[in-house]
């Protein structure tokens, strides 16, 4: 994938307007100011608190401090990368999405190749579907989609179909069209002769396209789409005894199953509307919870999750169904997913169906209503049903205490990888209430076993035994306090205290409220653009030494360095997902909505140098005081006595 050039991304940014676009994701903005206001997209609310600048282009929520420009708002909205983002507005706005010199040949190539998959993927979904309808041979299909209780209204929704049992009757049907063997191969929709068989219907005709078969013979098919509603592959179930039963399109350039959830697209306006999202197991129990009004839910392709699942997971919804049967084939299913999912600080609900119904079977017994008050009922969170299955489970509970011993290593190995450390220490009274055993006992259990843990995990990420990376040492901040010379150093200390500080404010979500320094300083440059080079000059040379600060102080000194700051060229030319979010918080500071400063930004930086000043000199006296005492010890009078006129300098400077 090559880079994409600025001249393609400033020609879609001048034909689509932010709040246009905003308007088609229903959401209604009204003016206020020289901004307008609506209820945020992102989370759910009752008061407004999304803003978008029309001057500047960007959109920020003060509620959930989401922010960005419009490829950020459409990456957030579609769940979809930045390269995927590009080719839906450049559609939208009829631009050649175009890139880069040397790699623009193979780019090109690269994207004409991908279009042709979509391209014989949108032919193969509406040929299967059309024979779905009309055909004779399909009548087993109806049948099973009706028996399944699936109306027809769902097949449209979802755009179901059938793939006829010849062996080759897509491929010739594709040749008519013009579409060459090796693409519908690239495609996953055929394979060529000498292949691993699938499906029924003898062998292979010899007279078929070039030597090539159908990959789907004989089976309902349900066409499996991208965020953009574009096909990318197929889940085809057999109506007789084949195996498999259940067949996905193999992995292609546009298709990993490992990577999609089935009816994303459908339900994504239903996610946003419930703030959560249900994930079940199979493609008719999505499609029978969209038909019965539950329109959140959505289907993994049978296999377990990846982090990348988990890290999509925790942007779509804040809160998470897992929807299983209550085999115990399900319960591994679930089980599989939690070692990813705990980290990611979700609230995750599992709901195991009851009576050996899959979730298709008990909606259309229960309706909808009652499916969804049962599933919110008696749904359990990750270790209460992490607990059950380690620890209350039949064999564990009739056995000795080594087993219960180990048993409870495996709970606590997933207690371990909770991020929040409150959240783990209410976690670990509870379970150590349940177990008899002190709190104490079992923390320091959870500590040797999640030390294990995380030792085997370094080792599989890091196999040559590499170290971990290091942050260099920081210039020191020339001018603002008395040079001192040997051990720790001024810059070092008040790099790691401010550090600390701001990624505490930056994990923070209330961080609008409470500005870190990093951010003051920054929202002082923006405010004061004409004083933007000295501010800088009077910070030490890596101040900005952590994401996204670092990013969006980049751009910054690369406008400076040009001439000015620009701010609507700003929020075009910060493209980092974080650097945005983090533009777009601080740009909704400095003004309010008719445009007016909301401070007085220089009387701020003023409070921030005086701190940042103040800060610096405890840091050196309480660095000078260990160099004191260690420099006694070994009976060094000269550097002690050295290091204690320093000290008593800055106590001097302090006082004034």
């Amino acid at each position: 994938m090559g880079i994409i050039t600025e001249t393609c991304k400033q020609s879609i940014r001048e034909r689509v307007q932010l709040q246009d676009l905003v308007r088609e994701y229903n959401v209604h903005l009204i003016p206020s100011g020289r901004r307008m206001k609506g209820l945020c997209p992102f989370h759910t609310e009752k008061t407004p608190s999304f803003t978008v600048n029309v001057e500047n282009q960007n959109f920020y929520c003060f509620g959930c401090q989401a922010g960005g420009d419009i490829f950020k708002f459409v990456m957030s909205m579609n769940h979809m990368d930045f390269p995927e983002a590009i080719e839906m507005l450049a559609r939208r706005a009829g631009v050649t999405v175009e890139y880069e010199g040397g790699s623009a040949m193979r780019s090109r190539a690269g994207k004409e190749s991908t279009a042709e998959l979509y391209e014989v993927l949108s032919l193969a979904q509406g040929y299967f579907h059309h024979y779905l309808l009309e055909d004779p041979q399909a009548r087993p299909a109806r049948e099973y989609l009706k028996r399944r209780g699936i109306e027809t209204s769902q097949w449209e929704k979802f755009r179901l179909g059938f793939s006829p049992p010849q062996w080759d009757a897509f491929t010739r049907f594709a040749a008519r069209k013009g579409v060459l063997p090796q693409v519908l191969e690239r495609a996953g929709l055929a394979r060529a002769r000498g292949g691993h068989e699938t499906g029924t219907g003898g062998s292979p005709s010899s007279t078929s396209a070039s030597g090539y078969y159908d990959y789907f013979r004989d089976r309902v098919m349900f066409p499996i789409q991208d965020p953009q509603g574009r096909p990318i592959g197929f889940g085809a179930r057999t109506m007789g005894d084949d195996q498999p039963k259940y067949l996905n399109t193999p992995k292609t350039a546009v298709f990993d199953k490992s990577q999609v959830l089935y009816a994303l697209g459908q339900a994504r306006m239903g996610i946003q509307r419930e703030s959560r999202i249900a994930i079940v197991e199979g493609y008719t129990d999505a499609i029978m919870a969209h038909q019965a009004g539950l329109d959140f839910f959505v289907a993994s392709l049978g296999t377990a999750f990846t982090q990348e699942n988990a890290k999509r997971l925790s942007r779509l919804a804040p809160r998470v169904f897992l929807v299983f049967d209550g085999d115990d084939a399900g319960q591994r299913a679930s089980e599989r997913s939690l070692d990813l999912l705990v980290p990611e600080s979700i609230d995750v609900r599992i709901y195991s169906v009851k009576d050996g119904k899959d979730p298709c079977d008990a909606i259309l017994a229960l309706g909808g209503g009652e499916f969804r008050r049962r599933m919110e009922t008696d749904a359990v969170g990750i270790f209460e049903f992490k607990w059950r299955r380690t620890m209350e489970g039949r064999s564990v509970a009739d056995s000795g205490a080594a087993l219960r011993a180990k048993a409870l290593d495996e709970f606590l190995t997933l207690l371990a990888r909770v991020p929040n450390v409150v959240a783990r220490k209410l976690h670990l009274r509870e379970f150590s209430e349940r177990l008899g055993i002190s709190e104490e006992d079992i923390t320091l259990r959870m500590k040797e076993v999640g030390q294990k843990s995380s030792s085997s995990r370094r080792s599989a990420a890091s196999p040559n035994g590499a170290q971990p990376w290091r942050r260099a040492p920081a210039a020191p901040l020339q001018g603002l306090i008395p040079a001192g010379g040997g051990g720790i150093t001024t810059q070092d200390a008040l790099t790691t205290d401010l550090a600390v500080a701001d990624k505490r404010a930056h994990n923070n979500r209330s961080s609008a409220a409470a500005p870190s320094v990093a951010e003051l300083i920054l929202e002082c440059i923006l405010a004061l653009p004409a004083q933007a080079g000295n501010f800088l000059g009077r910070l030490p040379e890596n101040f900005f030494d952590m994401h996204p600060f670092l990013e969006l102080s980049r751009s910054i000194q690369r406008q400076l360095e040009g001439g000015a700051i620009s701010i609507p060229r700003l929020t075009q030319e910060v493209e980092d997902p974080e650097a945005q979010r983090l533009l777009s918080q601080i740009l909704s500071r400095i003004e309010d909505d008719d445009g007016r400063p909301t401070q007085d930004y220089e009387e701020v930086w003023l409070r921030v140098e005086r701190d940042l000043v103040r800060q610096m000199r405890r840091s050196r006296a309480e660095g000078l005081k260990a160099l004191m005492v260690e420099e006694s010890a070994r009976g060094n009078q000269a550097a002690c006595d050295a290091y204690r006129r320093e000290y008593f300098e800055i106590l001097k400077e302090s006082k004034k």
